[in-house]
C-alpha cells in the first residue's frame, strides 16, 4: 500500500492545532454539530495544502459525504494513466452537553463508528473522540479514556482484513477548563496484519494554553 500525503505525526500535530483554534470561543449547546463541522474544515484546510479534494457532508456547500464523515480524494496521472484513492479516512464522535450519555454507551458508539472506518481501504485513518464528555464508569474501568481504547482495540484485534502498512490515528480530545490534554495514539499494522501486544502510549499530549 502506498503511503499517505502526510504522516500520522504530522496530520496529529496540525488537526490538534486547528481544531482548537476554530473551537475556542464557541458557546452554546449544540456542541456536538459545532464540533464535527469545524474537525472536518480544519481537515479540508490541512488536505487542500496537500493537493487532495475532500469529500463530507455541508449543508451550506450542497456537499454529500462519501459513506464516512469525512474521506480525503486523490486524483493524480502516472505513467500517464489516471489513478485515483482514498488518501484518508475519517471518522468522529461527539455529544452535545445537554445530551450527556453514560461512558459505556459513549465507548460503544465511538466502537461502532470506528468499525467503518476497518473496512475501508485507505494507508491512514483517523478516529475522533473526547473521553471527557461522559459519565457513570462501568466498576472495573480505569477511566473513560481506557474504556474507548479497549473497545478500539478489540474492534481492530476482531478485524481479520487488516493490511500490513495501514495506520490508525486515534485523536482525543480533552477538557481544556479541567485542564485535561489532546491526546494522539497511532498504531501500525505489521506483516500479516500483526498489531502490538496492547493499545501504545499517547505519542503527543498536548495541553491547553496558559
Amino acid at each position: 500500500m502506498r503511503d499517505s500525503v502526510i504522516t500520522a505525526t504530522e496530520l496529529a500535530d496540525l488537526f490538534i492545532e486547528q481544531v482548537r483554534a476554530r473551537t475556542k470561543k464557541f458557546r452554546g449547546s449544540k456542541e456536538s454539530t459545532f464540533w464535527t463541522l469545524q474537525v472536518k474544515r480544519a481537515l479540508e484546510c490541512i488536505g487542500q495544502q496537500r493537493g487532495v479534494r475532500s469529500i463530507y457532508t455541508d449543508r451550506e456547500r450542497h456537499m454529500s459525504e462519501f459513506m464516512l464523515d469525512l474521506v480525503w480524494w486523490q486524483e493524480e496521472s502516472i505513467e500517464g494513466k489516471k489513478r485515483q484513492r482514498c488518501a484518508l479516512a475519517v471518522e468522529s464522535e461527539w455529544r452535545d452537553v445537554l445530551h450527556v450519555p453514560r461512558a459505556e454507551k459513549y465507548a460503544e458508539d465511538v466502537a461502532s463508528d470506528f468499525e467503518k472506518l476497518l473496512s475501508i481501504k485507505s494507508p491512514l485513518k483517523l478516529m475522533v473522540f473526547s473521553s471527557h464528555q461522559q459519565i457513570g464508569l462501568p466498576p472495573k474501568a480505569k477511566d473513560v479514556s481506557s474504556l474507548i481504547l479497549g473497545q478500539l482495540f478489540l474492534g481492530l484485534q476482531e478485524f481479520e482484513q487488516l493490511e500490513e502498512e495501514e495506520t490508525y490515528l486515534f485523536i482525543d480530545f480533552g477538557n481544556h477548563k479541567n485542564k485535561e490534554p489532546d491526546r494522539a495514539y497511532s498504531i501500525k499494522i505489521g506483516a500479516g496484519g500483526a498489531l502490538p501486544d496492547s493499545f501504545p502510549k499517547p505519542f503527543r499530549e498536548t495541553m491547553p494554553e496558559q
